[in-house]
């Protein structure tokens, strides 16, 4: 099958999607990404078989709209600056949830009102315009076959043979979120990460002490570096069987 790679659908804080191209390929048919935010890695492999996980149930309602959405569904929806406040807009939650993304650049959370930057930027391709909602009808058909799961713990995920793409928020730089690094118990998802089956991509930032990274690079443009314009990023890798070809 042609491997797909889609567009980003939501501006998110520390998304993965302009990185993804430097960490590994997925060596299995099925990718899991149990902190799944806007699933930038699997928006590159879009064809593979994914399976979100997140604990934030306005992401998960936003996935859960997309992956059933209809282009027309998507043309629907108003532009800016046809409302000023997401909850005028006569939609499912999860279609509000991400307009509410492109209502500022890199937000950790989606948001109600148009923040500056949308206001400066109501045509440009990252805020939520006509260019912005033509893209994504272009291609939500795309993902009709992903899943998407709430859970109130990443330990609840069933283990499977797959890849494991696995982006928890930093240990430093992920007090940002709704459900932030300050909740989580670094050894134990080191332990957790070590033991999933398959092909395992860990990711953090540079100084973080809770797992051996065996890679790093510094890239630019992540969401929610625009003040540097630049991450050092560090992952751990560790691929599959050598036979794992025959499911990619």
């Amino acid at each position: 099958m042609t491997k797909t790679s889609l567009h980003t659908f939501i501006n998110y804080y520390g998304g993965k999607w302009r990185a993804a191209p430097m960490y590994p390929k997925p060596e299995h048919r099925t990718i899991v990404e149990p902190f799944a935010g806007g699933a930038g890695y699997s928006l590159r492999y879009a064809d593979h078989d994914v399976v979100l996980y997140e604990k934030d149930r306005d992401l998960v309602s936003m996935w859960k709209w997309l992956i059933q959405a209809t282009p027309a569904d998507v043309q629907a929806l108003p532009v800016l600056p046809e409302f000023s406040h997401v909850d005028e807009i006569d939609a499912p939650h999860g279609a509000k949830v991400m307009i509410g993304f492109g209502l500022n650049a890199g937000a950790a959370e989606s948001c109600k009102s148009p923040s500056k930057w949308s206001r400066d930027n109501p045509n440009g391709v990252d805020s939520w315009s006509t260019r912005r909602r033509e893209r994504v009808a272009n291609q939500v058909d795309l993902v009709s076959h992903w899943e998407c799961h709430h859970v109130d713990d990443y330990s609840d995920i069933p283990d499977q043979d797959a890849t494991w793409f696995i982006d928890p928020p930093y240990q430093v730089a992920g007090r940002r979120y709704r459900h932030g690094s300050d909740g989580i118990d670094f050894p134990a998802l080191a332990e957790w990460c070590r033991i999933r089956s398959g092909q395992v991509i860990v990711c953090e930032n540079e100084g973080a002490d809770w797992m051996e990274w065996t890679d790093a690079k510094s890239i630019k443009g992540t969401a929610g570096t625009r003040r540097s314009g630049k991450s050092a990023e560090v992952w751990f890798h560790r691929s599959s069987s050598p036979h794992h070809g025959d499911e990619a």
